[in-house]
């Protein structure tokens, strides 16, 4: 993939929305495309629950998958917003952990996909040494993410084959 070519793709589609923008950055490796843009204009391009970044991001995934023929995954980053959401999201696991320490479950709904991944990426990184872990579970029409406690069980190999 031709990075001149994306830059110029990316530049006529954010020029025909009207929108001021500055194109910061475009890396490309292995049919990932991450772009990092400056804009006044972010409040437009993202919009409520990030709806139009969404779409932007998908409708320049079909430019762009019909340009190469190659499949990409498209980062849009505009102004560091996911950046930040992605660190509100862990300030609030952070102090949901923290508020219900002496609990064995938390249960949290109504994040999309991405922040439930988001979610258990970050548990697992941050605190499976903590005997923290995630799932995700159906209830009704609502997928809810619980985050348990592993029970701490003394396990004693008596045999001695394992040790």
């Amino acid at each position: 993939m031709d990075k001149v070519i994306i830059k110029d793709i990316i530049e006529k589609f954010f020029f025909l929305l009207w929108v001021n923008f500055e194109l910061k950055t475009i890396d490309v490796k292995n049919n990932i495309i991450d772009i990092k843009i400056k804009s006044d204009d972010s409040n437009l391009i993202i919009w409520y629950s990030w709806n139009n970044l969404t779409s932007i991001r998908s409708i320049l995934n079909i430019i762009l998958y019909k340009k190469f023929n190659e499949k990409i995954i498209l980062n849009i980053e505009i102004n560091d917003y996911l950046y930040s959401k992605d660190q509100k999201l862990y300030s609030f696991i952070d102090s949901k952990i923290k508020k219900n320490k002496d609990s064995n479950k938390i249960i949290l709904s109504n994040f999309n996909s991405y922040e439930r991944k988001k979610i258990h990426s970050y548990i697992k990184e941050k605190y499976s040494q903590s005997w923290y872990f995630t799932t995700s579970i159906w209830e009704l029409n609502n997928r809810k993410i619980y985050i348990l406690k592993k029970s701490k069980t003394l396990t004693i190999d008596i045999d001695s084959i394992d040790i």
